[in-house]
């Protein structure tokens, strides 16, 4: 697979709060099985158009953005309360 694939699935899940993973992974889907390299240059740069105001999030982030887990239902348990 394309190295260009792998580094944009890795990024498409650091922005899945922001972007919608779905549809942008569809797209790589399709890059993938497109043999004509003009239909390969489009679907590129409307994966980078959609990435690119994410891709400001990662670079001015002082945290490290991280995969969001699978099933994850935003409940975060910290440990427990003994009284």
């Amino acid at each position: 697979m394309d190295e260009w694939v792998e580094e944009t699935k890795e990024t498409i899940e650091k922005l899945s709060q922001h972007v919608n993973a779905e549809s942008l992974k569809t797209l790589l889907d399709l890059y993938v099985i497109t043999d004509n390299e003009e239909d390969k240059q489009t679907i590129r740069q409307d994966v980078e158009t959609i990435l690119g105001p994410g891709l400001q999030l990662l670079l001015n982030s002082e945290n490290s953005f991280l995969p969001v887990p699978p099933g994850f239902n935003g409940d975060i348990v910290f440990g427990t309360v003994v009284s």
